[in-house]
């Protein structure tokens, strides 16, 4: 650490916390560098008298929502100038986008409207429950794509599910995608109905940044950055509400296109990539 003139080593684990702290206690006084945890689960923190300790001689705890800071603080102290929230975001990356059709891929008509979903394909994030929306309205005009992986059993059991209920010429499992950017340019909703406590859902920020209207679900953090009807469609996660929002996008052109607008928007002013560098650069600075 000191011969490369390191300042700060950031980790996202505890068990990596405990290696960095106790490394740089051996080296000499004024030399060590800040060592900063960033938690990204919702969880109670530890209370063990271990991990009492390693929380006192952390430089700085980073958590990526106020659900994540506030649940790890119910079963534990930390010291309150110790302790920060600072919203995850996305690398400004440019796209490299490419010419996929994805309705003359999967033979949809033009006008057919695609909802997207990005995610791992496991059973919290609510990707059976998407399946009960494709069948309940089976009659309209869209197609769900989901793009994303998970355990190949489980995968094929969603398989096994959409071919059984009918839905194989509406519903696409697509895997891992490489460019994620690409496949959200070409959705007209995204959608991410999980069933658990999102720390912080980083695929609904992509549907944002893009102007794409999303619908979630208000398990996790996502209140802190989406609020209903005006930069997204916020709902319990039960199939009724998900399907009677998914339809109030689907009827109304001007209102989807108008959360859409708002989500880039607000995106831009509080979720912008260049906002969280600086703000972690505060922190190292500090």
């Amino acid at each position: 650490m000191v011969k490369n003139k390191i300042k700060v080593v950031h980790v996202h684990q505890f068990k990596d916390a405990f290696i960095a702290v106790f490394a740089a206690k051996l080296i000499a006084s004024g030399k060590r560098p800040k060592v900063i945890l960033t938690r990204h689960l919702v969880k109670k923190g530890k209370h063990s008298r271990l991990y009492r300790w390693l929380y006192n001689h952390l430089d700085k705890l980073i958590f990526v929502s106020e659900l994540a800071k506030n649940e790890f603080l119910s079963g534990v102290q930390a010291p309150d100038n110790k302790i920060t929230v600072i919203h995850n975001s996305i690398p400004e990356n440019i796209p490299v986008l490419q010419d996929i059709d994805y309705r003359k891929r999967f033979g949809l008509s033009r006008n057919c409207l695609l909802i997207g979903f990005i995610g791992r394909l496991v059973q919290y994030k609510g990707v059976e429950m998407l399946i009960d929306v494709a069948e309940k309205l089976r009659d309209r005009n869209i197609a769900f794509l989901l793009a994303g992986s998970g355990d190949k059993e489980y995968e094929l059991r969603l398989q096994k599910i959409i071919k059984d209920k009918g839905l194989d010429t509406r519903f696409f499992l697509l895997g891992f995608l490489n460019n994620t950017a690409e496949f959200i340019a070409k959705m007209d909703v995204g959608i991410l109905p999980s069933l658990w406590r999102e720390p912080f859902g980083l695929s609904i920020l992509e549907f944002m940044r893009a102007g794409i209207p999303v619908i979630t679900t208000n398990t996790g953090a996502q209140p802190e950055f989406i609020t209903h009807e005006e930069t997204g469609l916020l709902v319990a996660p039960r199939l009724e509400e998900i399907t009677d929002a998914l339809i109030k996008l689907l009827d109304d052109k001007n209102f989807r296109n108008q959360i859409g607008k708002n989500a880039q928007l607000f995106y831009a002013a509080h979720l912008n990539y260049a906002l969280f560098f600086n703000r972690i650069m505060t922190v190292y600075n500090a």
